[in-house]
C-alpha cells in the first residue's frame, strides 16, 4: 500500500519498501535523507510515527505495520515537505563548498526553488550538488 502511494511522488529507484522484524514493521529505505524525512514528517500529521535510522549500511525509516491502514496511508501533498528538506541539505552543501562550480550550481538552485515543483528537476539538481561533495 505505502509503496503505491510513494510511487505517485518519487521515482521507484529512489526508495525501497520492505517488511521487517518478522513482518511486524514496515521499512522504507532510501539513499536520500530528504525523502525519508519528508515521509516521516508527513505521517506524523496522521499520528503515524516512523523511526529514522542511519548506519554504514544505509538510511531507513520504519513504523509498526499495524499503525497503517487504507484509511490513513494516502499521501495528499508531500512535495512541500520534501522541498523544505531538500533546500536545507542543498544550502549546507553549497555553503561548505569552496569550489568555483558552487556559484553556478547555487544560481541554478535558486532558480529551481522559485519555479513550480518538478521532482525530475530536483533529482537533476541533487546530482549536481553531489559533485560539490
Amino acid at each position: 500500500m505505502l509503496k503505491c502511494e510513494l510511487i505517485k511522488h518519487f521515482d521507484t529507484n529512489m526508495f525501497e519498501v520492505d517488511l521487517i522484524h518478522n513482518e511486524m514493521d514496515l521499512c522504507v529505505r532510501s539513499y536520500q535523507r530528504e525523502i525519508l524525512y519528508s515521509i516521516k514528517e508527513y505521517y506524523e500529521t496522521k499520528n503515524i510515527y516512523f523511526t529514522y535510522t542511519e548506519s554504514i549500511y544505509g538510511k531507513c525509516i520504519f513504523a509498526t505495520l499495524s499503525s497503517l491502514n487504507e484509511n490513513n496511508i494516502q499521501i495528499v501533498s508531500i512535495e512541500p515537505i520534501y522541498k523544505k528538506y531538500f533546500i536545507t541539505r542543498a544550502n549546507k552543501i553549497i555553503s561548505s563548498s569552496k569550489k568555483d562550480k558552487s556559484e553556478i550550481i547555487k544560481n541554478q538552485f535558486e532558480k529551481l526553488i522559485n519555479d513550480e515543483f518538478k521532482m525530475e528537476e530536483y533529482s537533476k539538481m541533487r546530482e549536481l550538488l553531489e559533485t560539490l561533495l
